[in-house]
């Protein structure tokens, strides 16, 4: 793995890149970003599905990779970094953000957007579980391997529950925080009307939440957002959804998942039902089960 001061250095190299070849592009984006308030995605009207079911891949590829093989239009998650554009990219740090910037123009975008987005969120630290306020940002050029590809990118901060533990909040402030984070992503990419949309191991590993704590279901649909096996790297965990069109008997809107009734108990092992209480069948609860490729369909 490369050191601090090797990616540091070819950040800067692909940074030299990105302004030289792409900046028509990358201000075309900062021009249609979107910035969703705290609260403002889950209000939204969605449109009406054109879909029946939505298909579920868990893989240990990284984003840009499992990228390649998507379908339709496609939204990537990105787990922004709540104050500081890429969160040190150009200074050789290595995450899942600064994997997005190292192989795009994420990074230029980014720092285009900080004055709307991270300069303002510096009051809002809420204890470090942060807020929901999250972007929308269209057509970002990605280059893996001499191929270029545009996708887009919605990006929602990680609430970090190991620091908000610390910081004197509950478990189950931790929890209802973490679902409103994944029904922002979801409502958004509904609202664009995406049909495959990638997302890392959001808010597992160093962030502190349990893989089970970040499975879920809305309207029947099994949406796993990461894998079952909690000792791997999350980096490198992802999973791929794509919509499966089915013109006969399209599913009803996709509506606002339920949070947990006011007088459920947590614990740091809380599964998908905790959040969801209709959570589906086809979650995943095993969490000593091999890391592998999965699809699960609902019909």
């Amino acid at each position: 793995m490369p050191t601090r001061d090797e990616r540091r250095a070819e950040a800067s190299k692909h940074l030299a890149l990105m302004k030289g070849a792409f900046a028509k592009e990358t201000q075309a984006t900062i021009d249609a970003a979107v910035v969703y308030e705290d609260g403002d995605a889950l209000a939204l009207e969605l449109p009406e599905p054109t879909a029946e079911a939505t298909e579920t891949q868990v893989t240990t590829d990284f984003t840009t990779t499992a990228l390649r093989r998507a379908q339709g239009k496609t939204a990537i998650v990105d787990p922004v970094s709540y104050t500081r554009p890429g969160g040190a990219y150009e200074d050789g740090s290595f995450g899942p953000e600064q994997i997005l910037c190292s192989e795009s123009n994420l990074y230029p975008v980014l720092c285009g957007m900080k004055s709307a987005y991270h300069d303002q969120n510096r009051s809002y630290m809420c204890g470090m579980l942060l807020t929901s306020r999250a972007m929308y940002l269209p057509n970002v050029v990605f280059i893996r391997e001499g191929e270029i590809r545009e996708a887009n990118v919605i990006a929602v901060p990680e609430p970090n529950r190991e620091r908000a533990l610390e910081n004197h909040r509950s478990e189950r402030e931790c929890l209802d925080c973490l679902a409103a984070r994944i029904e922002t992503m979801l409502n958004i990419a509904a609202a664009n009307e995406i049909e495959t949309l990638i997302v890392n191991a959001y808010a597992c590993g160093r962030q502190g939440f349990q893989p089970k704590s970040s499975s879920f279901s809305n309207n029947g649909l099994p949406l796993t957002l990461a894998p079952s096996k909690p000792s791997c790297s999350p980096c490198r965990a992802q999973a791929l959804m794509r919509s499966t069109r089915h013109s006969a008997n399209p599913r009803p809107s996709l509506k606002r998942s339920s949070r947990p009734p006011r007088n459920r108990k947590t614990t740091n092992s809380t599964s998908a039902q905790s959040i969801c209480p209709k959570a589906s069948p086809f979650a995943r609860s095993d969490a000593d089960e091999d890391l592998r490729t999965q699809t699960h369909k609902a019909t």
